[in-house]
Formats: C-alpha cells, structure tokens, sequence
C-alpha cells in the first residue's frame, strides 16, 4: 500500500535518509507472490505450519483453532528488526530499509521438521494434544468441558503417575516399561489415563500431580484464568481506567524487573485523542492546516463518525 501511495522506503529516505523503514507483508516485497494479499491462516499454510496442527481425525487441521501464531511472531520479529537498525543507525548514522516477509518468520520455528523430511525422508504429520518424544495429552475431567493436559517426559514422571493412579494393574505391562514403549503405545495410555481422570476435579488433579513431579496443568477458562491464584499472586493482572470503558483488569507484563517495574502510563487511545499531538508539534501542521484535514474527514477526533 505505501508504494501505491508513492511513499516507499525509497522516496522516504531520500527526504530523511536517518529513518527506518519497515515494510512487512505476508510475503515481501520481492518474489512471485510479492502482490498477493495474505493474511496469517493462509501464510502460515504455505509455510506447512497448518499441515502440523489440529488431530489426526480431522482431514483439516486448521479447523481446530483460529489462533494464528504468525501473528504474534511477525510482530515479534519486525521489533526486533527495528532495534537492530536502531543499533546500526547509532553507530553509522544511517538510517535502513527493512523488506520483512511475515512468512518467513515462521519457518524456523519448524526447523526440525523440515530438517527430518531432509534427513530421513519422513513427513511430519498433525500432532493433536501429543508431542513427538514424549507422552503427552489432554484429558476429559469430572464434570462438563474439564480437562487436564498431563506429559510424561521421563521413566520417573511416569512412576509418579502410576503412583497417583494407585498402581493400577495395567501399567506393569512390559509394553509401558519405557518411554519408547510408551509413546508406541500412546493410544492405550490415553484410554486408561481418562478412565482414570473423568472421576476428578481438574484443579485436583493439578495439584495431586505436580505434588509426585508429574507434568501437569487445568485447562482454564477466561474466568478461571483471571481467578487464578498464582497470577494474582505475582500481580499479573494490571487496572486500566479508559474513558469510554470504565475500568477493567487486563493482562499486564510479562516479566518483572527489579530495577525498572514496567507500568501501564495510559489506557488504550480514543480515536483521534493524540491528534493535536502528532499534527501539530511533530509534523508542524498549523491550525488551519488541521482545521482543513478535520473538515475534510481526512482526520477526526473521537467523535468523528466514520462515513459508509
């Protein structure tokens, strides 16, 4: 979109040639599919990312979720680009363009897979709840849509299992006596685990199996999420007052620093709150100027009303 408006990278540097340009779309700007339009499912299907994800039942994978981590992980890598252009600008003083095809910021992410498809000829099939080295699923709970995901990485993980289980007779079975035999026979673990697991609370379960070292966790709801006791404990939910919202917890910061506590400074802009800001002390645009813009809707406030 901003070469079809003329304002490239290349006709931006040339005002300031200190500016860094970051152009980001689904495939970039070079290549055979440079001008399709994309969006994170279909990018992330071309990258073989959809092929991985969802169960083994379902001829569509992607139907599983729509949560597309190309999402995150583009915006991820395009910031960390513009702080390592920020880091060269510091010692050249030349600012730099950056040609960021999301798409690209997926591969990676599978290097292992496409790496055994070089290796060994194999192809990566949909992995559901499991994961390829170890025992590994979510399973049904008293009561209804409970669930607990629980993963068994090792011989002593296991025996905490069993040991919760009471030893059940099933167990002893040679077949189960290693994590090889185990994952071979994954299927049947799953069925005596949930027999197992439909009789118990989830939260019950957390706590019985993390208590004998056992991998273990309730799959939360939104509420449950923002009831939960170790979140709230580390402080994790902040209070944000917006004008037109009120004031509501929200999801805060991801880590904490001891010598710099990240804060939420301000809620979620209004549309258009910060115009006088940005047009007029940093583009210097006069009062008329602005006046003109607002006018002709070409900005507005927060109470501008967007026309069909």
């Amino acid at each position: 979109m901003m070469d079809n408006l003329g304002l490239g990278p290349e006709v931006l540097m040339r005002v300031n040639p200190r500016l860094i340009c970051i152009n980001m779309p689904s495939y970039g700007r070079t290549g055979p599919y440079s001008d399709y339009v994309g969006w994170g499912h279909n990018a992330e299907s071309l990258t073989g990312h959809g092929w991985v994800r969802g169960y083994p039942d379902d001829d569509h994978p992607i139907h599983n979720t729509s949560m597309f981590h190309m999402d995150s992980t583009g915006g991820t890598m395009a910031a960390i680009g513009a702080i390592l252009a920020l880091r060269q600008r510091r010692r050249t003083g030349e600012g730099m363009a950056i040609d960021f095809a999301q798409i690209e910021s997926m591969i990676p992410q599978l290097g292992e897979i496409y790496m055994d498809y070089a290796w060994n000829g194999r192809i990566q099939r949909t992995l559901g709840n499991r994961q390829p080295q170890v025992v590994q699923g979510c399973y049904r709970c008293r009561g209804e849509d409970n669930w607990v995901n629980i993963t068994i990485n090792n011989d002593q993980e296991w025996q905490g299992l069993c040991r919760v289980m009471g030893n059940p007779d099933w167990a002893k079975d040679s077949i189960f006596s290693n994590q090889t035999g185990r994952r071979e026979n994954h299927d049947a673990i799953d069925r005596h685990i949930e027999e197992w697991t439909i009789k118990y609370d989830k939260f019950e379960l957390f706590h019985i199996l993390q208590n004998e070292g056992v991998p273990a966790g309730p799959v939360l709801t939104e509420k449950e999420t923002y009831g939960d006791p170790h979140l709230n404990a580390r402080g994790f939910f902040r209070v944000i007052h917006q004008q037109d919202t009120g004031s509501y917890r929200y999801p805060g910061f991801l880590w904490n620093m001891s010598q710099m506590p990240p804060q939420c400074r301000m809620p979620p802009p209004l549309m258009g709150e910060h115009n006088e800001y940005v047009f007029k002390e940093l583009l210097g645009l006069s009062e008329n100027e602005v006046t003109e813009l607002t006018d002709k809707k070409i900005i507005g406030g927060n109470r501008y009303v967007w026309l069909k």
